[in-house]
């Protein structure tokens, strides 16, 4: 079918079709790759089994968006507990 549209010249509602599909493939990719960049610090808790990882997840849930929050929450799943001696 593709072929015969464009080889009679009738091609453009399957462009436009391919086109939309693409922005729509590349408007979701976009949104997962975002949201696994979003999710890093929470990714990386879980990944190290952090005691805290909820309380992580949650502060990147709600602050994340804010700069100073991403960032507390990725050096937050970065520290070790202490040991008490």
């Amino acid at each position: 079918m593709l072929l015969t549209e464009i080889m009679t010249g009738n091609a453009e509602p399957v462009s436009r079709a391919l086109t939309e599909f693409m922005v729509t493939t590349s408007l979701l990719m976009a949104i997962l790759i975002f949201s696994l960049f979003y999710f890093v610090p929470s990714i990386l808790a879980m990944i190290r089994h952090h005691h805290q990882r909820s309380a992580i997840f949650v502060l990147n849930i709600f602050l994340g968006w804010t700069i100073i929050g991403w960032v507390g929450a990725l050096v937050w799943s970065f520290t070790e507990p202490t040991q008490i001696q």
